[in-house]
């Protein structure tokens, strides 16, 4: 690897050094308190357990869109998989990159739910949105369902249903204001849908807004569990496989968690299920554990200020999602603004950290074949692929906590160096913010070239850094004042290089004690 240093004086003062904030945002503690592994602001990064990695970029998939797609969904069957599109001009076929073909089913509204589902007789997918009658597929043909298609749903309006899921060889349905489930006969597609209500089991009211499945250990091996949430904050549990049939259909019981932020507000986790609330994303497994809930445990703990405040502004706007994606260790959260805004908290599994995406501005995300796409403007993207954001720049700013370095003495650094790796040619801006204010003086670094490496040889499938990535450790000078607490600003701007931040260094003269 290659080192730069510019021959700083460095003697003329104390050197000390922080690490990169691996544990990402924290919106939780106090300002003036935070600890140096967590971040102000950490914007276009994701946390890795030895450093900070910029994002990766985006580039379109599908297009040729007249009306902005909003919902992504998935068939499989056996060697054959496909992914479709749906908009308020329709349903597309978006598996292959390029221009779209015609819409292969009719509806008025893209936002809306899916499930595949098998019976005896094959496999299935089903397209809801509350408006338009429900979408299925079998692999070739696309059928609106109503009370006389073939297959056909009795017993329900079928414009009315709003959210599809499968539980135990059974589909169940929601509907429009309504405090329960419908669900049809086991093995099927169609037939007569029964109603199942729960209003004598909420103490709240309102209705039910979103449900899923949950594998909850019992002792004695995983037992499938169904979960309602309602509109009110009631989270409802039932175990069986037939609602009709008393003895083969319990209620385990109702817990007050928190108000469901968006529709898509349940999502699985290997065996447990996630919830999105007024109280942050919390696993449902740690409802059963006590009495009481402890929002502590809530995986979001650290940022949920910062998610209350979202969910107050935003939390009627459609795109709210969470999706898991294992191969990069991956819990993504997408907070829409408008139909044309949005950005994303980011989890790491392997570090424990939350960042932020910027530039993305998706209506719905989805994993298919290996990959992750979403839906933005008028095209289906394919994420995290190359450098840049549609040819252009990533913008990745990180804003380190403010740090004190163990003296009562006022702080001036007379210079300082970033610690970073990047795989190609980059250049990056430092600053340095005084005493809590936020404001700070910027000084941009020019373009050093480095050896170029795919980031698939490197940052994610091998290491966090390989030997491709050229090492930049230059001492330069910034622009400062003295304080008695320090915050650092690293920015990065480019479409050409992945960059790995590890360390801030400084150079501290003291400037005397604080009384």
């Amino acid at each position: 690897m290659r080192s730069y240093d510019s021959g700083a004086n460095k003697s003329s003062g104390r050197v000390e050094g922080i690490v990169s904030p691996v544990r990402g945002l924290n919106k939780e503690s106090p300002l003036a308190g935070l600890s140096q592994q967590y971040a102000i602001t950490l914007d276009n990064w994701i946390c890795q357990p030895d450093g900070i990695v910029t994002r990766q970029g985006a580039a379109n998939h599908a297009t040729g869109f007249t009306q902005a797609p909003r919902t992504l969904m998935t068939y499989s069957a056996g060697a054959v998989a496909q992914m479709f599109a749906a908009a308020s001009n329709g349903i597309f076929n978006v598996s292959a990159a390029g221009a779209i073909g015609a819409s292969v089913a009719t509806v008025t509204a893209g936002d809306g739910k899916s499930v595949n589902f098998a019976t005896s007789a094959g496999q299935f997918l089903y397209f809801v949105n509350g408006t338009d009658k429900p979408q299925l597929y079998d692999g070739t043909t696309w059928v609106a369902v109503d009370g006389v298609s073939v297959p056909a749903i009795t017993g329900i309006t079928t414009t009315s249903i709003t959210d599809v899921e499968t539980y135990r060889q059974r589909l169940y349905f929601l509907q429009q204001n309504f405090l329960g489930f419908w669900y049809l006969p086991a093995d099927s597609v169609g037939g007569a849908a029964a109603a199942f209500r729960v209003g004598s089991l909420c103490r709240l009211g309102g209705r039910v807004v979103a449900h899923g499945t949950w594998s909850i250990d019992g002792g004695s091996g995983p037992d499938d569990h169904y979960v309602l949430a309602t509109s009110q904050g009631e989270v409802l549990i039932f175990r069986g496989s037939d609602p009709a049939v008393t003895a083969n259909w319990n209620y385990i019981g109702t817990y007050y968690v928190g108000k469901p932020i968006g529709q898509k507000c349940l999502t699985k986790l290997g065996g447990d299920l996630l919830f999105l609330c007024e109280n942050g994303l919390i696993p449902l497994s740690k409802l059963l554990q006590s009495t009481g809930l402890n929002y502590t445990q809530a995986l979001t703990s650290v940022i949920n200020p910062a998610i209350a405040v979202d969910a107050a502004a935003y939390g009627a706007v459609n795109g709210w999602k969470i999706l898991v994606i294992p191969r990069y260790a991956l819990i993504l959260l997408n907070v829409p603004q408008s139909t044309a805004l949005s950005n994303q908290y980011v989890f790491s599994t392997r570090s424990r950290g939350w960042s932020t995406f910027s530039g993305w501005n998706a209506a719905d995300f989805i994993e298919f074949e290996g990959k992750t796409y979403f839906t933005t403007g008028l095209v289906v993207a394919n994420a995290f692929t190359g450098t840049a954001d549609f040819g252009a720049n990533i913008t990745a700013i990180c804003d380190t906590s403010y740090a004190r370095f163990n003296t009562r003495k006022q702080l001036y650094p007379a210079n300082m160096r970033a610690l970073f790796a990047a795989n190609g040619p980059v250049g990056y801006t430092l600053g340095i913010a005084q005493d809590f204010t936020n404001n700070y003086a910027l000084n941009e670094f020019p373009t050093v070239g480095s050896e170029v490496a795919l980031w698939d040889t490197g940052l994610w499938d091998i290491a966090l850094w390989g030997d491709s990535f050229g090492l930049r450790n230059e001492w330069v000078t910034v622009a400062a004042r003295g304080g008695i607490a320090l915050s650092t600003r690293f920015q990065i701007s480019s479409k050409y290089a992945s960059v790995v931040l590890l360390n801030l260094d400084f150079n501290l003269l003291e400037q005397g004690l604080i009384f």
